[in-house]
């Protein structure tokens, strides 16, 4: 059984402790964060976020927040999974993805982050959401990050 519920900090302790490795990594080298840092931080300043479970069980959370103070133009989408969302139709995945980042968008004008150089599944679904890819990463901590962004249609 596939949901899509308003992210909560009780889905927070099992996303963390099976985190995806590559969201491992990438929170890791961006931020210094451990995944619970990680969600909790991204939770907190979020503007909005939900939860897919699968299974009564949390597989990914993702959001947005303000990219500087509360009334900023662009906002920071995020996602961090577990390897269960792998297991979710690809359907549900495009129709969730459409829904929330559309939403995002309503939100902010503008949504832009960085993603790890090899977190090969999150620049798939970047991409595949709509979302221009720098071609030349940035080094962020060590570690080579592409920024992505993609812009409300006007």
């Amino acid at each position: 059984m596939y949901r899509v519920v308003v992210a909560s900090t009780a889905h927070i302790p099992h996303l963390a402790e099976n985190m995806r490795p590559a969201d491992r990594r990438e929170v890791m080298a961006s931020h210094g964060h451990s995944p619970m840092e990680a969600l909790r931080g991204s939770l907190e300043r979020s503007a909005t976020a939900w939860t897919l479970m699968i299974d009564d069980a949390p597989a990914a959370m993702a959001g947005v927040r303000p990219a500087g103070g509360i009334i900023s133009p662009i906002g920071r989408p995020w996602l961090l999974a577990t390897p269960d969302m792998e297991r979710a139709p690809r359907t549900l995945l495009a129709r969730w993805s459409r829904l929330y980042v559309g939403t995002m968008l309503r939100l902010f004008p503008r949504l832009e982050n960085w993603v790890h150089a090899d977190n090969r599944h999150s620049i798939r679904w970047l991409k595949w959401c709509g979302f221009t890819i720098d071609d030349v990463p940035e080094r962020i901590n060590g570690d080579d990050f592409f920024l992505f962004w993609r812009n409300a249609h006007v």
